[in-house]
């Protein structure tokens, strides 16, 4: 929770009102939380997480893989765009640790210029792709302006 409080800190001065502020890998939504005076959009491959959010009466969220036809419009996204959150940081030769089990896991597709083995580094290559005005990542504890 402090290290949500603090990205919104971070972020606050630099939200207008036309700002989207986006999570491609929302869960069940720690960021999105602290931005609901925002226009927010959620996203997760997890419907488990979709239907969690849908409990909490989130808006504008929803189920899909966001490393699969990454672009604007797929979003309604034509204004000032924003993106925050924690995406998952996985190298695909290594164990799924999510499901404990010794195979690798399979991976959803992805657009072919975002694909890499670290699908934590696809997810950077997707906010890049959306042409984001910020973007701010927690994991690794990258902030990028």
């Amino acid at each position: 929770k402090e290290i949500v409080e603090t990205l919104k800190e971070r972020i606050a001065p630099k939200i207008k009102e036309d700002s989207y502020v986006m999570d491609l890998a929302c869960g069940c939504g720690a960021f999105l939380e602290l931005f609901d005076d925002c226009h927010i959009l959620g996203r997760d491959i997890d419907p488990q997480a979709i239907e969690i959010l849908d409990l909490f009466n989130f808006t504008n969220i929803g189920v899909d893989n966001t490393l699969l036809n990454v672009n604007r419009a797929k979003y309604g996204v034509r204004k000032d765009l924003i993106i925050i959150g924690n995406p998952p940081y996985n190298d695909t030769s290594s164990i799924n640790k999510r499901y404990s089990t010794k195979a690798k896991s399979k991976r959803d597709p992805e657009d072919p210029d975002i694909h890499c083995r670290d699908i934590g580094r696809s997810f950077l290559e997707a906010y890049a792709k959306l042409s984001p005005r910020l973007y701010m990542c927690i994991t690794s504890v990258v902030f990028s302006d």
